[in-house]
C-alpha cells in the first residue's frame, strides 16, 4: 500500500512539472556561430590500436534563424589496411 502512494505520488508530481524547453527566451546557449566534431575522432586514441581510423572531422556553422543554419565540415581519413 505504501509503494501504491509513492508510485502515484511520482507520477502525479511528473504530470503537472512544467516543461519550457521550447520556450526560447530561456535558453541561454544558444549562439550564433558553432563548431564542433564527431565522437568518431576519439577512436584515434585508442592505445596499440594496430589499424587506427586516422579520422578528422570539424564542423564550423552559422545560424542565420533559430531553425536554419548554414555549415562547413572539414573530413578527412585514411582507408583501413586489411592485417591477416
Amino acid at each position: 500500500m505504501k509503494s501504491k502512494r509513492l508510485v502515484s505520488l511520482l507520477v502525479l508530481s511528473l504530470t503537472v512539472t512544467w516543461a519550457n524547453s521550447q520556450t526560447p527566451s530561456q535558453d541561454t546557449t544558444y549562439k550564433k556561430f558553432f563548431a564542433g566534431s564527431t565522437l568518431f575522432v576519439l577512436a584515434n586514441f585508442i592505445p596499440g590500436d594496430p589499424n587506427p581510423p586516422d579520422f578528422v572531422q570539424l564542423n564550423f556553422g552559422w545560424r542565420i534563424r533559430p531553425k536554419d543554419a548554414v555549415s562547413l565540415e572539414a573530413k578527412t581519413w585514411k582507408y583501413g589496411v586489411f592485417l591477416a
